[in-house]
């Protein structure tokens, strides 16, 4: 799954957690860091150099799903 080029942040992080309780309603484990890896490789392009500098100032390993979807929110 890929961000779509005309979807916000909002619209692509609220269907791919839609996916993820999905998920674990099937018994899956899906941690935050599986979710967090998946939204970094999978938005768009544009947003690259804003990755780049989140990894400047956070650990990636130990960000939370909800900070990095509230710093992607804020760069978009």
């Amino acid at each position: 799954m890929k961000m779509k080029e005309e979807e916000s942040i909002q619209e692509y992080t609220d269907k791919l957690l839609k996916m993820v309780n999905q998920l674990k309603m099937l018994g899956h484990e899906v941690t935050d860091q599986k979710i967090v890896n998946k939204i970094l490789v999978s938005i768009l392009d544009n947003f690259e150099s804003k990755v780049t500098s989140l990894e400047d100032y956070k650990d990636l390993t130990r960000i939370l799903v909800k900070e990095l979807i509230s710093t992607l929110l804020a760069f978009e």
